[in-house]
Parts: structure tokens; C-alpha cells; sequence
């Protein structure tokens, strides 16, 4: 035998490899389905192989830049110089990522929705919004509490679709009739196989298909383009104020099926330019103090300046919070644990238990599965990461990140299902889990203090 491949995953490749004329390290040739990637000296001292074989300097080691196989098999062989396998220098190995990760993940249903435009006619609200549901679902749109239809003209255009998952942009008018306040209007989209009748919304996993817009922007204080781009990245105003209201909408769905009337004070940790907060306190719990805290300087002196209605201050990047313990009924955080390293969210979940009152509500989106799945090139750390042990802080987040005071401490941070339900719950009770729950993007994790 002219070498070995001791280790061979989606990741790395290490082993050893002799010219046996020569007695000496040979070069090896790796290879992904069929084609030749990069050719390495086998030059590494391993004093075992010295004792085995009397050849110490012959080891080799191999780390991808770019994960081969993350959403499909791959075959990776290993040869000597002269074209020769190595022994265990050939495997055919399964994909990192795959349909069947996110079904193991989500089940065997997923019907998520959120809007992206919202456009004034005469007889209601225009609105386009993207729906992702598992293969085969019948979509429909449905008012919250009745099995009537409530729009006119259902359109479903599929933009995308794998084995499990399918993408689509839904287009409708929702009627006047049925806009259940001044300011909003709301629906939920649904899988029509399993939409129940009569009353909806008594199980938490039932609010990630409802979906709500503003009737007008008028009542929204919404910020100049440089203060919204710094954490919602390059979207228009429009965009910024839809999103806001669906996430509000949804947070206080869930806050009232479990808290009900008992929610005096709330918390929007990370709250930006008040994206989630404004419509928050204005359209669904206008009795509650809200409050926001933030590490972003610009935009706190920003909402102190502009809003009256929610108060905000200049958090810490580390705990503790200047709150006092078990004060806050409800705590929210849109796309904060998302740039958090591992070590941080534990810090934070700590600390976002102790401010939180019994049986009060902690909502926190991640980066699952589903946007894992969304990521067109991640480098070989984040995947060999998510593989071991669940999560990966690995990335650099380049949109605020480089403006805040800690260079490196704003990531880019995935993490499985798994991981969250086995570590949050260390600290917080999971009560709800909603996939693609939050812009049908990010996971949303529902959790209350025991």
C-alpha cells in the first residue's frame, strides 16, 4: 500500500502517502466527481509512522475552502502521483444539507407567509406577499377567525421548489370588509388541506402563516434610508414599515395567547430604528409600556429624538441590564441572536431570565435551517461547525457590524433546531417553535420563564 486516508469528510482530508522507490512523502491528487481540485506534498511528520513503516515524514492534510456536497452527494477520491487509490481513498459521501435535514427539522408540514408590497385600491388592499409550504399544499387565504374567503383574485405564482419546500409569491386583494382596524389589515395563508373551521389561532404554531399590513405609512414614523439600511440592509421604506407591522402583528398574536390581557411592559431587545416597536405600541398594545434598548448609537439617538411613544437607550454589548429583575412581561428580539457568537447568547438568555417576570414571553428569531439552506456560498468553518456541534458564530457580519465599538462581536450566526432546543431550554421553557416564522426567513423560538 503506497498510503491511507485516515480521515475523509466534507470538510478535510488527512492521511499519508510514500513513494515507495524513493521512501519518501508522495504527492497526492484530490479529486470531486471526477475532477481534480488541488494536489498536496505529503510532507508532514507523524512520529506513528515512522515506528510503523519507517517513513515519519509522508502525512498530508487537506481543508476545503468552499464545502463540497452541502445540497447534494458528492465523490471524493484521493490518489498517489501515479493515479493509484489510496487505501479508504474513495467515498461517496451524502450531502451536508439536504431536503431531508430540513424536513427532519420542520415536519412534514410548513405553511409560512409574510407581505412585501401593500398597495391602496379602491375596494381594499393590494398585497403581494411570499409563502413558503411543503410540496403539494393547496394555499389560501383565509380572514383570522372564519373559513370564509376574504379576498378577491388569489394568485399564486411559484418562484421556486424542491422535494419538500415550495416558494411562491401570493397575490390577492383583501376587501375592505374585512380590514379589522383602522390602521391594518390581516389574514392568514394557509395550507387549505388543514385549515380548520371556525376559530383560529389557539396553538402558537397556527400564527406563522398570518399576515398583516398597514392601510396607509402616515402613523408609522418611519426613519430616513440611513438609519433602516444600517440593520434591515438595502430595502425601501414601504418594505421597511410592511415588515415591521407583520412582525409586530405576530408578536402580539402570540403575547395574547399567552400572556392575555396581563402585558404591561415590554421589551424590544435590539430595537433599531423602532422598526418593530412603533407599530407594536401603536396598533396592538397600546396600554403597555414599550421599550427598547440597543448597541447602535446612530439609531438610538435617533428614536430618542423622533419617538415619543417608545422609549430607547444605549445597551451594553455584554450583561447586565440596567432593568430590574423580573420586571418585563414580554421580550422580544427580531434578528439579534442571529449575530451573537455561542458564548453571548448564553450570556444574553441568562440575563433576558432573570429581567423576565414568571410565566412572562421571550421571543427570539434565529438563523435555522431554512436560511442555512438560502446561504449560496458559506466557507468550510460555518458548515464543519453546524456538522459537530450545531452552530456556527464563524462569519462576520459586514453590513453594521464594522460601525459598532467591538470590532468582531456582531457574527453571522446558524444554528440548528436541535442546538437551540437543546441549549435555549437550559434557561427558558420552549413553548413554540415557528419555521421561516419571521419574515419567512429566520425561525422565531417562543419561550416562557417557568
Amino acid at each position: 500500500m503506497s498510503g491511507h486516508v485516515d480521515i475523509l469528510n466534507n470538510f478535510e482530508i488527512r492521511g499519508w502517502a510514500v513513494k515507495d522507490d524513493e521512501k519518501i512523502g508522495d504527492t497526492v491528487s484530490i479529486s470531486l466527481d471526477g475532477e481534480e481540485v488541488a494536489r498536496v506534498a505529503a510532507r508532514v511528520y507523524r512520529r506513528d509512522l515512522e515506528e510503523a513503516i519507517g517513513i515519519g515524514k509522508c502525512a498530508f492534510g487537506f481543508t476545503f475552502d468552499e464545502t463540497p456536497g452541502v445540497f447534494k452527494p458528492v465523490t471524493i477520491a484521493v490518489r498517489s502521483a501515479s493515479g493509484e487509490l489510496l487505501g479508504n481513498g474513495e467515498q461517496v459521501l451524502p450531502p451536508v444539507l439536504s431536503d431531508a435535514h430540513l424536513r427532519h427539522a420542520y415536519g412534514d408540514r410548513l405553511c409560512s407567509a409574510s407581505p412585501m408590497l401593500a398597495t391602496p385600491v379602491h375596494d381594499g388592499i393590494a398585497i403581494q406577499g411570499r409563502v413558503l409550504a411543503t410540496v403539494g399544499s393547496e394555499l389560501g387565504v383565509l380572514p383570522l377567525n372564519s373559513d370564509q374567503p376574504a379576498v378577491k383574485d388569489l394568485k399564486v405564482t411559484r418562484i421556486s421548489s424542491t422535494d419538500f419546500i415550495t416558494t411562491s409569491v401570493v397575490s390577492f386583494t383583501l376587501a375592505r370588509d374585512y380590514h379589522p382596524g383602522a390602521k391594518i389589515g390581516a389574514v392568514r395563508v394557509c395550507d387549505l388541506r388543514g385549515a380548520r373551521k371556525g376559530a383560529w389561532g389557539r396553538r402558537i404554531e397556527d400564527f406563522t402563516g398570518s399576515m398583516c399590513v398597514p392601510r396607509s405609512l402616515d402613523w408609522l414614523s418611519i426613519p430616513p434610508d440611513e438609519n433602516f439600511i444600517r440593520t434591515s440592509g438595502k430595502i425601501t421604506a414601504a418594505e421597511f414599515a410592511i415588515g415591521g407591522v407583520a412582525a409586530a402583528h405576530r408578536i402580539a398574536l402570540i403575547a395574547r395567547l399567552l400572556l392575555g390581557k396581563e402585558i404591561r411592559r415590554v421589551l424590544d431587545w435590539g430595537v433599531g430604528c423602532g422598526r418593530v416597536a412603533v407599530p407594536l405600541k401603536r396598533a396592538f398594545l397600546e396600554g403597555a409600556e414599550v421599550f427598547g434598548i440597543d448597541v447602535d448609537q446612530v439609531n438610538v439617538e435617533w428614536c430618542k429624538k423622533n419617538l415619543s411613544d417608545v422609549t430607547v437607550e444605549m445597551g451594553d454589548f455584554y450583561p447586565p441590564l440596567a432593568i430590574e429583575s423580573g420586571s418585563v412581561d414580554l421580550i422580544y428580539g427580531i434578528s439579534v441572536m442571529t449575530h451573537l457568537s455561542r458564548d453571548a447568547q448564553a450570556s444574553w438568555l441568562r440575563e433576558l431570565r432573570r429581567i423576565l417576570r414568571p410565566n412572562g414571553v421571550c421571543i427570539l428569531t434565529t438563523h435555522g435551517e431554512y436560511a442555512l439552506s438560502l446561504s449560496e456560498w458559506c466557507p468550510t468553518t460555518l458548515y464543519r461547525d453546524i456538522w459537530r456541534v450545531g452552530i456556527s458564530d464563524a462569519l462576520f457580519d459586514d453590513n453594521l457590524g464594522p460601525s459598532l465599538a467591538i470590532p468582531g462581536y456582531y457574527r453571522g450566526t446558524y444554528q440548528l433546531r436541535r442546538q437551540v432546543e437543546e441549549e435555549w431550554s437550559r434557561y427558558l421553557k420552549i413553548v413554540g417553535y415557528l419555521p421561516a416564522g419571521s419574515h419567512t426567513h429566520q425561525d422565531m423560538v417562543v419561550m416562557m420563564k417557568n
